[in-house]
């Protein structure tokens, strides 16, 4: 191990680390610079202005859509399991970056590395069941089982159907990349006695210890009309720009991981990618509340489900990636496709939760705080 360790240090290898960790920096000084002079010159002003001014003349922008911005969205319950979910991924993340940072968990040793992840994934519903049901205890009192259903399977039930896949193309071809039945029956089962009890177990205490959303204002009956947004302000242009910032920073680092994960590269520094995971999760908040601004400055109140696919948007150029990277590829044949695409589905679409969640609740933090800052009668 400490081989390879130092063979991930050769100048080569150095530069590249440095010149992506430069690149993230100067990123995240940028958008510091801006929200900054957002919050300076814009959204200071406004609530010095909505607060003093008088009624008629202080219900434009986003202070016109106070009654509305807290009102529940559709789907709400899928919603509160996104974060949920997202939020036991990356509890799972941060403990296996922990675990490999140590030198516990050895990412060459892939047999060791899917037995820890399978392990530690069970374990981990109980954040799963506990967040969901806490976050949807803060905004409803019934339905809370539905929600806390709905995270046990939001992420377990695509991968399950994906492997499934992937087996079966592994028998057709007679490989050894399929598992085998008895470790599928070895999942099934801490699935359905250890996953699904430690999931109810948490959305129980989640439920029980949940507080309710303190909302600065009384949310109205009938919400506002939105207006039609020109194209730069609607969804799929936030979305990209709120993913194609934070995946510039770390597009670096991302094709060593591709290179050493698919290739022959040797990539066993997981404090880089410590650095990296911090890196891209400050410029995501950083891009979401900014975004979040412009999206509330123009009286659109539905935030709530942009600022989750604005947030995991940097999953989907990550997964864009990995098809280029496999273009770039010496990999050929319809079975390296499925299980490179496979593979890398499941891990971006863990990235997209985890991302999304992150987005949600910052966002959240920073609606609260702008509303709660305005005076009223």
């Amino acid at each position: 191990m400490e081989r390879y360790s130092r063979a991930s240090l050769l100048p080569l290898y150095r530069q590249v680390h440095w010149f992506s960790y430069i690149n993230s920096v100067v990123i995240i000084l940028l958008l510091v610079g801006l929200l900054a002079l957002l919050y300076s010159r814009h959204l200071k002003s406004d609530i010095k202005k909505y607060s003093s001014a008088n009624e008629e003349d202080r219900e434009v922008g986003w202070k016109s859509i106070h009654g509305d911005v807290f009102k529940h969205p559709p789907n709400s319950s899928l919603l509160f399991a996104v974060v949920g979910t997202g939020t036991q991924l990356l509890i799972l993340l941060c403990v296996i970056l922990f675990l490999a940072f140590i030198g516990t968990l050895y990412p060459y040793n892939r047999g060791g590395l899917s037995n820890c992840l399978v392990f530690l994934f069970t374990l981990s519903s109980v954040f799963a069941g506990y967040s969901t049901a806490s976050f949807h205890g803060k905004f409803a009192e019934d339905g809370w089982e539905r929600c806390v259903g709905l995270a046990g399977i939001l992420y377990i039930g695509p991968v399950f159907v994906t492997v499934s896949i992937l087996n079966i193309i592994a028998i057709s071809y007679r490989v050894t990349a399929g598992l085998p039945l008895g470790s599928i029956l070895v999942i099934l089962s801490l699935f359905v006695f250890v996953a699904i009890p430690l999931l109810a177990f948490g959305g129980l205490i989640g439920h029980r210890l949940r507080s309710k959303f303190q909302v600065p204002s009384a949310t109205k009956r009938y919400p506002k009309e939105i207006q039609q947004l020109p194209w730069y302000r609607r969804t799929p242009f936030q979305m990209f720009i709120g993913g194609f910032v934070p995946f510039s920073a770390i597009v670096l680092q991302l094709h060593q991981v591709y290179a050493s994960t698919w290739g022959y590269k040797i990539y066993t520094l997981p404090g880089i990618l410590v650095a990296t995971l911090i890196t891209v999760v400050v410029i995501i908040m950083l891009v979401n509340i900014g975004l979040t601004y412009i999206q509330l400055s123009e009286e659109d109140h539905d935030w709530w489900w942009r600022s989750v696919l604005c947030g995991g948007s940097p999953a989907i150029f990550m997964f864009a990636y990995c098809i280029y990277f496999y273009a770039r590829s010496t990999m050929s044949g319809f079975l390296q496709l499925s299980f490179f695409i496979g593979y890398n589905a499941c891990i971006c679409y863990a990235f997209f939760l985890i991302f999304g969640a992150i987005s949600f609740r910052v966002s959240l933090l920073f609606v609260r705080h702008i509303y709660h800052n305005v005076k009223r009668e």
